[in-house]
């Protein structure tokens, strides 16, 4: 069943390419299809917006941490190259989540904020995620525009498998379904940029945890002019005792993009 689904899904690609939502949803179905009957794992997904976390608790929970960057990327892609403070904020109740995420330079050119929402049911999530980057040298920066031709926004809807015991591998599927992503021969047509990637993490005896991802997208999009890697990344980290009752979270991560052949790497703390 499996095999005819995967072959199902290539025979369909001029679809998908025409709808890139349609493409994220017969991933979904394959996933589920395949692993559906599996219990939870223990894959926790860290790093907004890019991968939400898991909602898990039954009753209303409150968190806020922060990470102090030497430069940030995003799905492959350089988005600032300075030093930059990303606060998170998020509140889960159950199966669900709220959160927001922001970025800024200490050199004031780059700034982003971005709300997403999420569901998990058993090994899935489903989010949706409002994109926000105002050039904060300006007075006015139309936070509240929303119009297909004029919005700077960017709304993307996630699909993630979280992974399981048995199966410990997470999946993405991602869609820019509206907003400021429109083709270049056609400013009134969407891309619908999409993005697929898989991750594997897993964690050594002396604490620290790995990570590795690889991500590309299927056709010409706002990540690539065809289809391509566009990201292949490998993180460590690792709690440093500070005192009896704290630990610094401190990582280093390697992002190459295969397609633009840049490569970058990031280090940075969380603060929890």
């Amino acid at each position: 069943m499996l095999v005819y689904e995967i072959a199902n899904f290539a025979a369909n690609f001029k679809t998908m390419r025409a709808k890139g939502l349609i493409g994220t949803t017969l991933l979904l179905m394959l996933i589920s299809g395949a692993f559906a009957a599996n219990p939870i794992g223990n894959i926790v997904t860290t790093e907004p917006p890019d991968k939400l976390p898991e909602a898990t608790k039954d009753s209303l929970e409150v968190t806020l941490s922060a990470d102090i960057r030497n430069r940030h990327t995003w799905r492959g892609g350089l988005t600032c190259d300075a030093w930059n403070f990303q606060p998170t904020l998020n509140f889960t109740w159950s199966n669900f989540l709220v959160g927001v995420w922001g970025v800024y330079t200490v050199d004031n050119k780059y700034a982003e904020v971005d709300f997403y929402a999420s569901y998990t049911y058993k090994s899935f999530t489903l989010s949706v995620l409002d994109y926000f980057c105002p050039n904060e040298t300006l007075a006015v920066n139309r936070f509240f525009d929303y119009n297909d031709q004029t919005t700077p926004h960017l709304i993307d809807i996630n699909l993630q498998f979280n992974g399981t015991k048995s199966f410990p591998v997470r999946i993405l599927a991602s869609t820019i379904v509206y907003g400021n992503d429109k083709k270049a021969d056609d400013p009134n047509k969407n891309n619908y940029s999409t993005y697929f990637e898989a991750g594997y993490n897993f964690a050594s005896k002396k604490g620290f945890k790995y990570d590795f991802v690889v991500g590309l997208t299927p056709f010409e999009s706002f990540y690539s002019n065809r289809l391509n890697v566009v990201n292949m990344g490998f993180k460590a980290s690792k709690k440093i005792k500070i005192t009896p009752s704290y630990s610094l979270p401190v990582f280093g991560q390697l992002v190459l993009n295969p397609y633009k052949e840049n490569l970058h790497f990031v280090f940075g703390i969380t603060i929890e």
